[in-house]
């Protein structure tokens, strides 16, 4: 896994696409050695034999840890997008969230399956309706408070900037308990949500952290995009 996702960050999707099919022939049937066969193809641009490896990966059952064929189609649609495949990724974001849709009600209620449907609705722009399972979830686990942090980046989002610097701000009192780097990189999210491009920039470096979705992100995309300084904070470090 570790060396599928190395070759990916550094750019060696066909090494990538090597790994990840050894993966896959020793284990055919987990979703989550479909997942990086699939992401490394959409990386090279093979979108047919990517889209024909979703089609499967759609009726393939969830992976210990909680790995379902809905989230690992959202992940393959966002490499669709940051490939330059936008047709690609709206499809396919659109069907993570009907696989989501078509859960069971006991299965859909569960906190991993509604925080991924709303990671999916936010994919998709949907941002009202990902915000609504977001407040049940801040209210449902008051104990993590990653959904309060959340309710502020997609408030910024949806254009309600009291809201959102509220939230970030009591994440710098540490009202919110995020912790130092999570706690910054997350008012980072917030001031990207709010269209400040070098205040979202700014507080992510000062994280220090640069974990691989970022590069995946379809806000940060937009707000920080190919800017030489981000292109830079994101390249692999020894």
């Amino acid at each position: 896994l570790r060396w599928v996702h190395a070759a990916h960050a550094l750019g060696d999707y066909q090494d990538e696409l090597q790994m990840a099919r050894r993966a896959r022939a020793a284990y055919p049937g987990d979703v989550r050695a479909a997942d990086l066969e699939a992401e490394a193809l959409a990386a090279l641009g093979r979108r047919v034999e990517a889209e024909q490896l979703l089609t499967q990966i759609q009726t393939m059952p969830s992976a210990a840890g909680d790995v379902t064929p809905g989230e690992v189609t959202t992940l393959v649609a966002l490499e669709f997008a940051a490939h330059g495949n936008a047709a690609a990724a709206k499809r396919w974001s659109e069907a993570a969230v009907k696989w989501f849709d078509a859960l069971p009600a006991a299965e859909a209620r569960t906190a991993d399956n509604r925080g991924d449907k709303a990671y999916a609705l936010y994919v998709v722009g949907r941002y009202k309706d990902a915000a609504s399972l977001i407040d049940g979830l801040a209210a449902d686990v008051p104990d993590q408070p990653v959904w309060r942090a959340w309710q502020g980046y997609l408030a910024a989002l949806m254009s309600d900037n009291a809201r959102a610097t509220d939230v970030s701000q009591r994440i710098a009192s540490n009202e919110i308990r995020l912790g130092r780097v999570n706690g910054t990189l997350w008012r980072g999210l917030i001031a990207a949500g709010m269209n400040d491009a070098d205040g979202a920039f700014a507080l992510i470096r000062q994280s220090g952290v640069h974990p691989r979705w970022m590069h995946l992100d379809p806000v940060l995309r937009r707000v920080l995009g190919e800017k030489p300084a981000w292109v830079a904070y994101l390249k692999p470090v020894d």
